[in-house]
């Protein structure tokens, strides 16, 4: 953020900027949802910020300039309502959807043009200039109020329900969800408070957060890290399991590529390595455990390019059929014993030292080709694996100080 003229841009994790600290509950994130109004107009309120938006951008879909997106608002009728106006810059910056690769995804089949520069209603201090967003890169510039200047426009208009109500999709109501105390029946909770018409959240005592389900003693989840971390698809066959007497991996030994696919972090950090021609995967089986892995030959520490996937399976389950994947031991939130199979991304200098953990796996994993692991395999496996953040683990919060190592920064 340029706080000399109030523009924004994406910087780079390496670069040097000033900074400012904070402290105190970190503000919601817009909440929205869609409905169709009785004349088929569709609108999407944000209930957080108390916004109806136009779902649709123009009805032409032509840029217009700022004269004229202030008229198209100020004269439109949709969805019942004829108040409609441009937005001021705070508010359409709130349309950003940061976890989506996609900007402003809640909008329904409007992303070949929300992926552009918006007019906002807000002037800079000279007045002869108009705050912009970009979508397309989540920032704010300027623009000039000459008719030479054209950009798109979405309309906003203010929430129609007085304090106290929510809107449902089609009518302002009350929610009555904390009439009956649902909150009474657990434990460390403070009380209920409505977020939305069919929504409320417990207040839990210091020490506890309300999880979505009860008062869970812990850290709360830190919102920078999204709930879910990512997905991998896994697709795997390995003739040969080295084992603990093989002091080292040759191409002969190993399968050389990757077989776990997907994204993670709060943007679409892949796990395929960079370069697949130098990658390579092998399966190790030592101490009860057959690990696999997969990793880049070049990889090095703060690898965020190129992490490492690491998949481990104890002897007992590595049966024909299949198998849950658990990374936290639920009952003591800590690493999977070998008595569960578990799976994380991280970063490592060379597969010798971890560094901090991207990701912690949970899913089912189908195994097949099981042979003899003394005698080298073969092991062959398919299945899904949802990824969550240490520091926004399930329903757990924060968990990455009861870790070995620490949590990566979020992949922005």
């Amino acid at each position: 953020m340029d706080f000399s003229g109030g523009s924004s841009f994406i910087g780079s994790k390496d670069g040097y900027a000033k900074y400012r600290c904070v402290r105190g509950d970190i503000q919601p994130e817009a909440e929205f949802h869609s409905s169709a109004m009785g004349n088929g107009d569709e609108i999407v309120a944000d209930s957080t910020n108390h916004l109806f938006w136009q779902a649709a951008v123009t009805a032409d879909n032509t840029e217009k300039t700022w004269k004229d997106a202030l008229a198209y608002c100020e004269s439109l009728t949709y969805a019942g309502f004829s108040d409609w106006r441009v937005p001021n810059k705070n508010e359409l910056f709130t349309l950003l959807n940061n976890g989506e690769t996609t900007a402003a995804s809640y909008f329904p089949n409007a992303y070949s043009v929300l992926n552009e520069t918006f007019w906002s209603s807000s002037s800079t201090l000279s007045g002869n200039q108009v705050f912009v967003v970009d979508f397309n890169n989540a920032s704010i510039s300027f623009s000039t109020k000459s008719n030479s200047d054209k950009h798109n426009i979405l309309c906003v208009r203010n929430d129609p329900c007085e304090e106290g109500k929510f809107w449902n999709g089609s009518a302002c109501v009350v929610n009555t969800q904390c009439d009956s105390n649902p909150c009474g029946e657990h434990s460390h909770s403070t009380g209920c408070t409505a977020t939305a018409w069919n929504k409320y959240e417990c207040g839990c005592e210091s020490g506890y957060f309300w999880n979505g389900s009860e008062c869970y003693q812990g850290i709360a989840p830190d919102l920078n890290y999204n709930d879910t971390y990512g997905t991998l698809s896994l697709n795997f066959y390995i003739d040969r399991v080295l084992n603990s007497s093989d002091t080292q991996l040759t191409q002969s030994d190993v399968f050389m590529g990757y077989f776990a696919a997907g994204t993670y972090g709060n943007s679409t950090a892949s796990v395929v390595p960079a370069n697949v021609a130098t990658s390579y995967s092998y399966a190790l089986y030592a101490d009860g455990n057959i690990t696999v892995q997969q990793m880049h030959v070049n990889g090095s520490g703060d690898d965020i390019v190129n992490p490492i996937f690491f998949l481990q399976i104890p002897e007992e389950k590595a049966t024909v059929g299949t198998h849950e994947v658990h990374s936290i031991n639920n009952e003591n939130l800590s690493f999977s014993t070998q008595s569960i199979s578990f799976a994380m991304v991280n970063t490592s200098n060379l597969g010798t030292v971890i560094t901090c953990y991207h990701a912690l796996g949970e899913g089912t994993i189908t195994i097949s080709n099981i042979g003899d692991f003394t005698d080298h395999g073969p092991l062959g496996f398919t299945g899904d694996i949802t990824l969550y953040s240490p520091k926004n683990y399930k329903n757990y919060g924060d968990i990455s100080s009861q870790l070995d190592y620490p949590a990566c920064d979020p992949v922005l």
